[in-house]
């Protein structure tokens, strides 16, 4: 029973985890920086949870006594923190769709999240203890320890394939506790089958509740469909005769008309002598703009299935009409795995997608993107795709972000322009372009494309030469010291996230080019891990508990780093989140069942996790090569991450019952310390990496400081 408890709590754990991102998420900001604060909170609150836990039930029976009442306690509030966030959101936010800061995201993260992950940090220390009494303590704590990691993997798993795609957050959370109490009828009171006919009947309802419940969030726009996609949330609102599009918590696609489709597809088809194979991304609103010229072929990605049919769905007629034009080519596909892999030759590419200010989005935005999109292009081939509006003023960090851009933009093509208009366009390509109003107000008329908002006089605006070279003065002034934007180090993608910050008056600390930050940010963090290592050799158990925080801290490092690296290469990142961390997890579960068959063998535990350690060093030192060599291949090598992160796990595994018998005391507040000290590792190491180490130092350099810091530690212990 006890193992099925475990591994109930970690199926639920890891399901739950992953059902309530996605609301966090499509509820408040969609970016790296919500989730690494939703990681911080769910770990520190679980870690505090098992260590007050193990140090107040001291007694055995009491112990036992308990399991219920935590098995209740934990089908009570699964669904009830879901409801809780639906009405906080129009609380803390002003208007609907409204960034939090992250001081408000950090309270309504805890104020929602922290009796749940409390009460699951005491479920895996009241329930391992129940059986940690009896036999070897270092084999009975790996039972426990893989037995939870295995329920973790298999709720990972159907979270990510079943889960996300098919129900809604209330009907799953309501799922979870139907689970959680069956078991508790089953093996402990029947009870608590009043508690489970009340769940199931308001699981029965739960579909109008989610309905209700979404209605009141978008408030005072009217929801016209939602939907679940691999990509994310899709929710559809209505605004008079025209409908909004949001994937998450960020507006992607409005079907009225709008100035910048129509500046960006048609600055490039004027300034191309004859346009006939175009390549788009992003939305479809300027299809209906491209057809206005004679193309032969058109090829539009649209990766998500699901947002696509709802384009196709409440557009109007006209983009139907489009839609079925035999010259447009739809593919269903990730844009860089299309552009990586295609034979096909571009007149024209034209990127209309979101700005760089998330890891997904800074993908099309890097250097390596944009050598393969050059080889996709003919010989006098153009790109243009939009950056930030700065007609009068551009901030610091925009000032940043745009030069980092240009600087990847101009190692690849021999041309880049600036146009400042409804946004600021970047246009690239080979051969010198001809930014002259009278040409291409000729050009427009030549070629008889009518337009609603670039009028002869927008374009004379647009194009003015004092304009052109502000914009270009701005984009040049830090140049020098910015690096390149590219795939495993995103520049954008720190700046986008001192962009974010700005807004809440947070991020004029960074505003300063990321070369000088580079350097500060690495001193000051060997500087405190020095600190960390003269603190824990103070005495041994302190270097146990140290050891243990560490080998958290760098596995939940390496496997984000393994997690953006895919994203950074596959971009489809949202539905596998759940995979990946179960993956990890299976890594956990797997080292914890193989030092189970190796109990006995192991005769001295400090030189085990010595060459742990070090093997951990020399796996994070060579994890860049393996980016660089998969972003090489132009097949799919997902395998391979799959691999990667499971041995990230895997280090964390072994390490957790060794250092727990290594430390040589036994009990409930033994596996309860240690639980504290795993999670509170992988809590520091979400926040860490997520917020400082990824975005100064990008994956190479998180990796080289993880194997460094870990050969050193493997020296000292």
């Amino acid at each position: 029973m006890n193992f099925l408890l475990l591994f109930l709590l970690g199926f639920v754990s890891l399901s739950y985890q992953v059902i309530f991102l996605r609301e966090i998420l499509s509820i408040f900001n969609d970016n790296e920086i919500t989730v690494g604060i939703f990681l911080c909170v769910w770990m520190f609150c679980a870690g505090i949870g098992a260590y007050f836990t193990g140090r107040a039930f001291r007694l055995k029976q009491s112990r036992r006594n308990n399991i219920p009442h935590i098995l209740l306690i934990s089908a009570v509030l699964m669904p009830a923190q879901i409801f809780l966030v639906r009405f906080a959101a129009p609380i803390m936010r002003k208007t609907t769709a409204e960034m939090l800061g992250i001081v408000p995201l950090l309270f309504v993260s805890f104020v929602c999240m922290a009796a749940v992950c409390f009460i699951f940090g005491s479920w895996f220390v009241i329930v391992s203890d129940t059986f940690s009494v009896k036999g070897n303590f270092r084999g009975l704590a790996a039972v426990s320890y893989s037995a939870e990691s295995a329920g973790a993997v298999l709720g990972g798993f159907v979270a990510s394939i079943i889960f996300l795609k098919y129900f809604n957050s209330i009907t799953l959370s309501l799922l979870l506790s139907c689970a959680v109490l069956c078991i508790a009828c089953i093996f402990f009171s029947k009870k608590y089958l009043f508690v489970l006919a009340a769940a199931l009947a308001v699981l029965a309802g739960s579909c109008r509740i989610e309905n209700f419940l979404s209605a009141r969030l978008w408030k005072p726009f009217e929801i016209e469909e939602s939907r679940n996609s691999i990509y994310g949330k899709i929710t559809v609102l209505k605004s008079g005769s025209d409908f909004d599009f949001f994937v998450n918590s960020s507006r992607v696609y409005s079907t009225y008309a709008n100035p910048v489709s129509e500046e960006i597809i048609h600055l490039p088809m004027l300034l191309s002598d004859s346009p006939a194979h175009i390549l788009y991304i992003g939305g479809a609103s300027g299809l209906s703009e491209i057809l206005k010229y004679n193309v032969k072929n058109i090829v539009y990605i649209a990766p998500d299935r699901v947002f696509f049919r709802l384009v196709k769905k409440y557009s109007s007629r006209q983009i139907h009409t489009v839609l079925n034009d035999p010259r447009i080519s739809i593919i269903h596909a990730d844009g860089r795995f299309f552009v990586k892999n295609t034979d096909q030759r571009f007149d024209c590419a034209i990127l209309e997608l979101p700005r760089p200010l998330t890891g997904v989005a800074n993908r099309y935005f890097t250097l390596e993107f944009f050598r393969e999109l050059k080889s996709a292009l003919s010989e006098n081939g153009i790109l243009i795709f939009s950056m930030f509006a700065s007609e009068n003023y551009m901030s610091p960090e925009l000032k940043f972000l745009s030069s980092s851009v240009s600087n990847a933009a101009k190692n690849v093509f021999a041309n880049c322009y600036y146009i400042p208009g409804e946004t600021d366009y970047f246009v690239c390509s080979e051969r010198e372009l001809k930014f002259d109003p009278g040409y291409l107000k000729s050009a427009l008329a030549g070629r008889g494309a009518r337009t609603l908002y670039l009028t002869p006089y927008r374009m004379e605006y647009m194009l003015d030469g004092s304009r052109i070279r502000r914009l270009s003065g701005w984009i040049a002034e830090n140049e020098k010291n910015i690096f390149q934007n590219r795939d495993f180090y995103p520049v954008c993608y720190f700046y986008g996230l001192v962009h974010w910050l700005s807004h809440f008056k947070s991020g004029s600390v960074f505003n300063m080019p990321i070369k000088k930050i580079y350097y500060r940010v690495f001193f000051i963090i060997f500087c405190l891990y020095a600190f960390f290592i003269a603190r824990i050799c103070r005495s041994n158990k302190r270097l146990i508990s140290g050891v243990m925080f560490w080998l958290s801290f760098a596995g939940l490092a390496l496997e984000l780093m393994v997690i953006f690296a895919f994203q950074s290469i596959y971009g489809y990142i949202y539905y596998k989140v759940g995979m990946l961390f179960a993956l990890a997890l299976f890594g956990v579960s797997a080292g914890s069942y193989l030092i189970k068959r190796l109990n006995y063998a192991i005769v001295s535990e400090r030189k085990f996790l010595r060459k742990v350690i070090l093997l951990m060093s020399l796996f994070a030192f060579l994890l860049p090569f393996c980016f660089k060599l998969l972003a090489c291949i132009q097949y799919p090598c997902e395998p391979v991450f799959y691999g990667l992160i499971f041995v990230s796990g895997a280090f964390i595994g072994i390490g957790f019952p060794v250092l727990v018998s290594a430390y040589g005391e036994t009990g409930a507040s033994t596996l309860g310390r240690f639980y504290f000290l795993d999670l509170a590792g992988a809590f520091s190491g979400s926040f860490l990496t997520t917020l400082i180490l990824m975005p100064v130092l990008g994956i190479f350099g998180t990796c080289l400081f993880i194997a460094c810091a870990s050969m050193i530690l493997g020296l000292v212990f």
